[in-house]
């Protein structure tokens, strides 16, 4: 859409600088240099904006690597975890065949306060919970640059 505003102002401009040669000094020359002078403007205005939106969209490449690196980062936490639930569990034999196994580790350590008060285990927590926070940031932003997609050129 700016990019079509542009195109326009430029076109406007430049057929005002045309007309304005064409004919002879009056009172039309003037007015058609004003239009060209006011379209140029214009036209610079929108283009500035079109180029900070053309480096907004630049960054989507890189929002979709790091909320991939996230997600890798959040599947060693979830494993990492999952061994020291297993290995908890391993120790305290009878009350994980009560629970049963298919419970998620991240269910378990908030079931079970011995797990809970682990420090590795809440640094763990910790880190996996900003690493959501930061996944549900990135995809905002996706969705922030699919916006100005629109914007700048009816694109997705």
């Amino acid at each position: 859409m700016l990019l079509l505003i542009l195109a326009i102002f430029v076109a406007i401009m430049v057929w005002a600088i045309i007309v304005a040669c064409r004919t002879k000094e009056g009172d039309t020359s003037s007015a058609f240099t004003v239009l060209a002078i006011i379209a140029g403007v214009c036209a610079l205005i929108v283009g500035i904006i079109c180029c900070v939106e053309l480096s907004e969209i630049r960054t989507e490449v890189v929002v979709d690597r790091k909320i991939e690196m996230y997600q890798n980062e959040n599947a060693k936490i979830e494993a990492q975890i999952d061994t020291i639930v297993q290995n908890y569990f391993g120790y305290e034999g009878e009350l994980f065949k009560d629970t049963g196994s298919t419970e998620s580790p991240m269910l378990l350590i908030s079931l079970y306060p011995e797990l809970k008060s682990d420090s590795l285990v809440q640094k763990e927590m910790e880190v996996y919970a900003k690493n959501n926070a930061m996944i549900k940031e990135l995809r905002e932003q996706k969705i922030g640059i699919g916006k100005t997609k629109w914007e700048l050129y009816f694109g997705r």
